[in-house]
């Protein structure tokens, strides 16, 4: 494995990895989690927020002492098999997430944008584009994405603002009794669909300079916009918005700004930015998990990759319970935990143990 010649800085880094989380809290889908009110759900999202913390601090341990060798280096050092079995973990991880990812994408074209008509094709064309992005590797991606933050930021602002006049806190209600468990599972599910934690360690190779610190920046921008998001929905909709399918489109469509009545055009362009820029990285840590598995050449792992990605997001973006099944299923579950977790801490340990090997036979 030889280190890479062209790198990216953390700031870079986490400007995708911002945009990448941004979709998947944007195209939160209402029904798929507990029946919760307003008031609940945006309790589950500081409840989201603590379990992203502890999954950063999980990645900092590991981090502490990785001096840009990476997670698949370090494996290898502990053996082969735990190479071998590290890199197949996260290669599912991410184009399951990937797969995820484009679904939701898919059903908001076919169910918002093209309600009238079959474009349950319209995805495909749009992998293939983002696997060429990735194919011209990590710079690439994060440069496109630097610039896409600027104006999905402005454009959320203009977004917020405009529907902010029509903000209730009458919308919100206390939390009901008995309602703790589900609260707690549903900040828990919304963690979980934090697929950019698992990425840094195994990306640090591309990096220059350190990603601790920016990694929990980004943590606390996470939180905030998680709390947000969920803030305005609940507070202008009340408990209509999780009623609807899209709850942050249907926010924006009643949102109006001036002469301008409907800002929904505007909200479409940020998914469509954020989805590039998530699609378009995910792709790319796939390919580089690939390559490093087999002999597949670089040039093409990221279109091998977008294959199954393509079929996936078909298959679920049938319908909303196709969907449903595959998030309640605890399938995300276990790679969030395994990959963002349990691999990182594990290689920590096998470290450990071998320096204290060492140690014990020297000092003989």
């Amino acid at each position: 494995m030889s280190a890479p010649n062209r790198k990216i800085t953390p700031v870079q880094l986490f400007s995708v990895l911002f945009l990448s989380r941004l979709f998947a809290s944007m195209t939160y889908i209402a029904g798929l989690d507990r029946d919760l009110q307003p008031g609940e759900t945006v309790a589950a999202m500081l409840y989201a927020s603590a379990f992203i913390v502890i999954a950063c601090v999980c990645e900092a341990v590991f981090l502490k002492n990785d001096d840009g060798v990476g997670i698949l280096m370090r494996a290898k050092s502990a053996s082969n098999k735990f190479f071998v079995f590290t890199d197949v973990f996260y290669l599912v991880f991410f184009l399951a997430y990937c797969a995820l990812a484009a679904a939701r994408f898919n059903l908001f074209v076919n169910s918002i944008i093209f309600p009238d008509s079959d474009m349950s094709w319209f995805v495909l064309p749009v992998i293939a584009g983002c696997a060429c992005i990735a194919y011209k590797g990590i710079e690439s991606v994060s440069r496109s994405s630097v610039l896409f933050t600027f104006i999905v930021v402005l454009s959320l602002v203009f977004v917020f603002a405009a529907a902010a006049t029509r903000f209730d806190v009458l919308n919100f209600r206390g939390v009901r009794p008995g309602k703790g468990t589900e609260i707690f599972e549903t900040g828990f599910m919304s963690a979980v669909r934090t697929a950019e934690v698992a990425s840094i360690p195994i990306l640090t190779p591309f990096l220059n300079g350190s990603p601790t610190k920016p990694m929990f920046k980004w943590t606390g921008v996470t939180a905030v916009s998680l709390i947000l998001i969920s803030s305005m929905i609940s507070g202008v909709l009340g408990q209509f918005g999780y009623e609807q399918i899209f709850p942050m489109y249907s926010l924006t469509v009643l949102a109006e700004f001036g002469v301008l009545e409907r800002l929904d055009a505007i909200i479409t362009a940020v998914w469509v930015l954020c989805f590039i820029a998530k699609m378009s990285y995910f792709l790319f840590v796939n390919s580089y998990l690939l390559k490093e598995l087999t002999p597949i050449e670089r040039k093409y792992s990221p279109f091998v990759c977008a294959v199954p990605v393509g079929i996936g997001a078909m298959m679920m973006s049938k319908n909303v319970d196709v969907l449903a099944v595959v998030i309640k299923s605890g399938f995300l579950t276990v790679l969030f935990i395994g990959g963002g977790i349990v691999i990182p801490i594990t290689v920590v340990i096998c470290e450990k143990i071998r320096q204290n090997k060492r140690r014990t036979e020297v000092s003989r």
